[in-house]
Parts: C-alpha cells; structure tokens; sequence
C-alpha cells in the first residue's frame, strides 16, 4: 500500500484524468484485499481507503442515472423516496394488491427497521437469531445497506409512502360502501 493516489479537485489540464485515476485507485485497492501475501490490516485499510475513495464517485454516477440530476444538485428525499418506491414496484413486484394484503402493519415495521440507527437494529429487530422482534418478513428479505444511510432511509420511506397509500385505499373503499 505504499502507491496510493488520492484524487483531489481543481484544474484537470495538467494532464489529471479524474476516471481513470479513480479506476485505478479501485484496482489497487482490490488487488490488496484479494492478496493473500497483504496483511489483514493493510486489507483492512484498502477496503476503508475504496469506499471512502470510489464509493461517491460510484454513488455519483448511478445517482445520474437514476435521478436524472446533475449531481452537484442531489434530488431531494421526496425525489429518492419516489424513486424507490417506483424500483420497488416495478422491480420488486411489490404492487398495491400485494400491499394490500399486509394487514398487521408490516410495511410500517419494516420501514422502522430501515429507519433505525445501525446500531439500535440488532437489539432492537432481532432478540436472537431465532427470535425476530421486530422485522416483519423472512429474514432473507432483509437487505440493509450499512455504508448508503441515504439508501436505507429511502427504502424506509418508500414503504411508510406504501403504508399511506395502502390505508388510503382502505379508506377509499369503505368510503364507497
């Protein structure tokens, strides 16, 4: 890990080619996670070095994608959350008819465990690994993204968003009866 170059902002004519930089900057610090000869704190340091590093370069770059923003602007919550929630319908399958069925309060249940502190969750969500306390569905469904907080709390609002419009149906239809 002695070769580590950090990318810095300003003026790119001196030849700085901020992609490649960061690609190459991915590469080694992959290949020192990966090799067994690196020592457990070097692979410690590589992977922290990565994410800090190539992670918001990557996060910038899916966020234009997604949000269809120039990203020195970030969409708002309400943005991230709709988006979400559309990817959780139209990917997930998690249409209205199948929130329809989630009578208990699952999907607000499920947005608090998303919404809560890593910290909080384990005491919180599980009692022990047999025991779930608070985590509504099978525990393969549970997908945290511990180092995207803005991930998370998007997932939890998009299901409290599902949760409002589950109800409003309810409303709806016994408005109509």
């Amino acid at each position: 890990m002695t070769d580590k170059k950090t990318p810095t902002t300003g003026d790119y004519s001196n030849g700085w080619e901020p992609e490649q930089q960061l690609q190459d900057a991915a590469e080694t610090m992959l290949r020192a996670i990966f090799d067994p000869s690196v020592s457990t704190e070097d692979k410690e340091r590589a992977a922290s070095t990565l994410v800090e590093i190539v992670a918001p370069e990557i996060m910038r770059d899916s966020l234009r994608g997604v949000y269809h923003h120039d990203i020195d602007s970030p969409p708002s919550g309400v943005e991230v959350i709709a988006a979400e929630r559309e990817r959780q319908v139209e990917v997930g399958g998690w249409t209205a008819e199948h929130d329809d069925a989630k009578k208990k309060g699952e999907l607000a249940n499920a947005a608090a465990c998303y919404a809560m502190e890593r910290r909080d969750r384990d005491r919180v969500i599980w009692d022990s690994p047999s025991r779930v306390i608070l985590w509504p569905w099978h525990s393969a469904l549970w997908k945290p993204n511990p180092l995207n907080r803005i991930r998370e709390l998007a997932k939890a609002g998009a299901l409290i968003a599902a949760e409002i419009d589950r109800l409003n149906r309810i409303g709806q239809r016994k408005d109509q009866q």
